[in-house]
């Protein structure tokens, strides 16, 4: 009877264990297979800053990209509206991002009207110490962004 109390409290354990260090394990598979870029925003100690001033007529919808040197996208924020006249800064510390991915990655976001189904976007290098500005504008019954860099902090 005592070997069977035994080797029963012995197989709980072991469950208990396993089980245990398996939910761990698809804790860091979520987190792995997590695509959002919401992760690296911060409202303070940011070295980047993505910034969309919407000149345009309507309200846009934005959201912003980490994309690899080919284009494809690695991770995406939530979507951001962004009355006309308004602007919305993505604040970013970069350490993070550039421990994972590096600089070989751009930074990016796509732009859509509100009601329009045509979106557009625009992307740059990732690299530090920088703010790129998006300002959406009405041309000609179109919509285009007028792109600047600026450096905010010493250069690398």
């Amino acid at each position: 009877m005592k070997k069977s109390i035994l080797f029963l409290g012995l197989l709980v354990s072991m469950v208990l264990i396993l089980g245990c260090s398996s939910g761990s394990r698809e804790t860091d598979i979520e987190l792995e297979n997590d695509k959002s870029l919401d992760k690296y925003l911060v409202t303070e100690n940011y070295d980047y800053i993505y910034e969309v001033v919407n000149n345009y007529d309507k309200t846009i919808v934005v959201s912003t990209n980490l994309m690899d040197k080919n284009g494809n996208i690695l991770l995406s924020s939530k979507d951001v509206n962004i009355a006309s006249g308004k602007s919305y800064q993505f604040k970013y510390k970069l350490d993070p991002i550039t421990n994972k991915f590096g600089f070989e990655v751009n930074m990016g976001f796509n732009c859509q009207p509100v009601g329009m189904d045509r979106s557009s976007g625009w992307y740059g290098t990732l690299q530090k110490y920088r703010k790129h500005t998006v300002t959406v504008v009405k041309e000609n019954n179109f919509w285009n962004g007028i792109n600047s860099w600026e450096w905010f902090g010493p250069e690398l």
